[in-house]
């Protein structure tokens, strides 16, 4: 029996619905606005921009980020680039980072720098102390054998 749909990966949802509706507007933020062709650009330059970091195909990439375009970008850019997204809630604190990140064996994780008062940075820096002046795309933590990368947006 043929397939009844096209196939098709959560990557490659931007760059259809480019073609589909490449001018027309797919996301406003905060008086920005962005068309299906400039959204699908955006994931393509993340997608890029992972794989530039070193992400490999069937790699977990936590992403700790607040509702907004890069997180958007980001979740289709992990796929696209052959990794597999791990979200997290940004109401996590400490313990729920040091829980999902090992247990997810996350080789990347993707993080906002703060919101208002919460400071994601250091509540990473009391978790994995080892980081502080350690290369960024290549970590060794005992504690998180698998977590090689840290990236801050912000």
């Amino acid at each position: 029996m043929g397939d009844w749909y096209p196939k098709t990966t959560l990557g490659m949802l931007p760059a259809e619905a480019a073609e589909r509706w490449g001018g027309r507007e797919a996301l406003w933020f905060n008086g920005r606005r962005w068309t299906y062709a400039e959204f699908a650009d955006e994931v393509d330059r993340a997608a890029k921009g992972l794989i530039a970091l070193g992400i490999q195909a069937g790699e977990k990439v936590a992403l700790w980020m607040n509702n907004k375009p890069e997180w958007l970008f980001l979740m289709y850019a992990i796929p696209k680039a052959g990794g597999v997204l791990v979200p997290l809630n940004t109401r996590y604190r400490t313990d729920d980072i040091t829980y999902v990140v090992t247990q997810s064996n996350a080789g990347t994780l993707i993080s906002d720098d703060r919101s208002g008062p919460v400071d994601y940075r250091e509540m990473v820096g009391q978790v994995m102390p080892d980081t502080d002046g350690a290369d960024p795309t290549h970590h060794n933590l005992k504690d998180f054998p698998d977590l090689r990368r840290i990236v801050f947006a912000g």
